[in-house]
């Protein structure tokens, strides 16, 4: 749907997502399933996190609100 979070491909085994939003994007966090923070940055069109084979979860900081989404990384 036009106003859903789209992350692709997904999973990736490269760990390079690209990540389509239906609004402008603040900040991009990225944490492990143990809530660990791996990434918090400004969003620039894609997500290239170098990481181990796992489930990551992606939160998007959106000027008044958040979105949230996973994704998987294998080998």
């Amino acid at each position: 749907p036009e106003n859903e979070l789209m992350l692709f491909p997904n999973p990736s085994t490269d760990g390079i997502f690209n990540i389509l939003m239906p609004e402008e994007a603040e900040i991009i966090a990225v944490t492990d399933v143990k809530g660990k923070l791996i990434r918090y940055t400004y969003f620039d069109g894609k997500l290239n996190v170098p990481m181990e084979t796992g489930i990551y979860f992606l939160t998007v900081k959106y000027l008044d609100h958040r979105s949230r989404g996973y994704f998987l990384r294998t080998t």
